[in-house]
């Protein structure tokens, strides 16, 4: 009998006590850049291994895995709290360490194979960038180069007789590996995976995502890029390229953002750089109004006609999410959510030593100007 619990008693060990132990020690770690960098190079395959097993499903396994956990977890957690109840503490026990050795390997597993990234050495270091300060005249010359690109791209996009851009979501969303050639890249950036995602994947959320203001995520544990289909295509090719870029072990959102909106520029496909250079103009103008509004109200007004028409097209479809219910104790909740992923996602960002959390997006002006110019 003394046998039989020391078994029980070692398995829960194992289980919980494991997993505790490799995050602790990732937390104990993380301020160790060459430890962290050599972390990512395995954690690079690890995902690329996943993102094979997973490519074969036409669906984000992400959110089918995160429904099938959720509904696991709460029912161990019920049957734990029925076995307190029938007074039976030895399964009450069993099924409280089963949930919590489902989360805690889930959250170490998460630790090293996804945010070790966060404290590796840049992946735009290996191709000479250093993310140094901007002078007002470096970033209004950015911004130049993005505008004249934007403009020269924008005639070049396949659209209707109104002008309005045809490319459906899952057109942009098929090409996208391919388009976002992330393997021209590496040989500017050698510290890029040499494997990413295989394929880029439509939520079946994308409303939701929308009601939220989020267009794509990617998941290291299932290695997807996922993004939100219901968004003009105006910003869908970028954004896809952007979650691409976290598969290629960029970690970050500001490099994210910066490795995006470079590989969708540098793209042999029209759309992806129309929607690269926009991206990019639209950081960078964001940029130059905080600074130097004079300049930035010149800049805007120089936008070419087809590049104001898709901004402002973009802009309804968010006003009319924004309004989608016309429902005000609706909207009140769903804003009230929105509000709470935002926190949620922001504390994640700064707890991996991102300080500027969700601003962070924004930041890959440094690199842009750097690289541009």
């Amino acid at each position: 009998m003394n046998k039989n619990k020391n078994r029980i008693l070692l398995r829960y060990i194992f289980a919980t006590g494991l997993p505790a132990l490799l995050a602790a020690l990732f937390f104990l770690l993380r301020g160790n850049m060459p430890a962290m960098t050599a972390s990512r190079s395995v954690a690079n395959y690890v995902r690329f291994a996943l993102s094979s097993a997973t490519r074969v499903a036409p669906f984000s396994v992400l959110e089918v895995a995160a429904v099938l956990l959720a509904t696991l977890i709460t029912g161990l957690l019920v049957k734990a709290v029925t076995a307190l109840i029938r007074r039976n503490p030895r399964l009450a026990l069993r099924r409280a360490a089963a949930a919590a050795a489902i989360v805690l390997w889930g959250i170490s597993s998460f630790l090293w194979v996804w945010c070790s990234g966060y404290y590796a050495k840049p992946v735009y270091a290996s191709g000479g960038l250093t993310n140094a300060p901007l002078t007002v005249e470096q970033l209004r010359a950015a911004a130049e180069i993005f505008l004249a690109g934007a403009n020269e791209c924008a005639p070049l996009v396949p659209r209707d007789a109104n002008g309005v851009m045809t490319e459906t979501a899952a057109e942009l969303i098929k090409r996208a590996p391919k388009a976002a050639d992330y393997a021209a890249l590496r040989d500017e950036f050698p510290s890029l995976a040499r494997v990413g995602a295989a394929r880029v994947k439509p939520m079946i959320i994308s409303k939701i995502m929308s009601r939220t203001g989020y267009t794509g995520i990617y998941f290291a544990l299932t290695g997807e890029a996922n993004v939100n289909a219901d968004i003009p295509p105006l910003l869908l090719p970028a954004t896809a390229a952007h979650e691409l870029a976290h598969s290629f072990g960029v970690a970050p959102e500001n490099q994210a953002n910066f490795f995006g909106i470079v590989a969708a520029v540098k793209s042999g496909d029209a759309t992806f750089r129309y929607s690269g250079y926009l991206l990019g103009l639209i950081e960078l103008g964001n940029a130059l109004a905080g600074v130097s509004p004079d300049d930035y109200f010149e800049l805007r007004g120089r936008y070419g006609d087809l590049v104001n028409a898709d901004l402002q097209r973009d802009a309804e479809y968010w006003e009319a999410v924004r309004k989608s219910t016309g429902n005000g104790k609706l909207d009140d909740a769903v804003t009230a959510f929105a509000d709470a992923v935002d926190k949620t996602y922001d504390n994640f960002l700064v707890s991996q030593g991102q300080e500027s959390g969700l601003r962070s997006y924004g930041e890959c002006v440094n690199l842009l100007a750097e690289y541009f110019i």
